[in-house]
């Protein structure tokens, strides 16, 4: 089974693996392990937030809160590179499939989600 690429939805200020790197490749919004977000703006705990992913053509973007945070070329020559440097570097087809399955994941932490829409582009 291969996973796939992961947009990254963690308490950025108390999970013990991010809250003293709140901006960093495991962080909300990111592009797990590859991508950082810029620019990026939490509400605080209790407050909804707000994620969104496009894809199309092999071009993704990850929006948090209405804001572009996170933009990448799956299979690109930078994609493969950053790929290469972690736990996925041997996972054949990681992050170049057009389709797959959607994973909702949890971090042991409570974690709500509402109001979750996939619309064909």
């Amino acid at each position: 089974m291969i996973n796939g690429p992961e947009y990254q939805i963690i308490d950025d200020y108390s999970n013990e693996h991010v809250k003293d790197d709140p901006h960093g490749v495991s962080s909300t919004g990111a592009l797990y392990l590859l991508y950082a977000p810029e620019n990026k703006t939490l509400n605080p705990p209790g407050e909804w937030n707000s994620g969104k992913i496009v894809s199309y053509n092999g071009k993704v973007e990850h929006w948090l809160n209405d804001v572009k945070v996170v933009s990448y070329e799956r299979g690109s020559n930078d994609f493969a590179k950053r790929k290469s440097t972690t736990k996925f570097k041997n996972d054949i087809g990681y992050g170049i499939k057009a389709t797959g399955h959607i994973m909702l994941t949890d971090h042991n932490d409570t974690v709500y989600f509402k109001d979750i829409k996939i619309k064909k582009l």
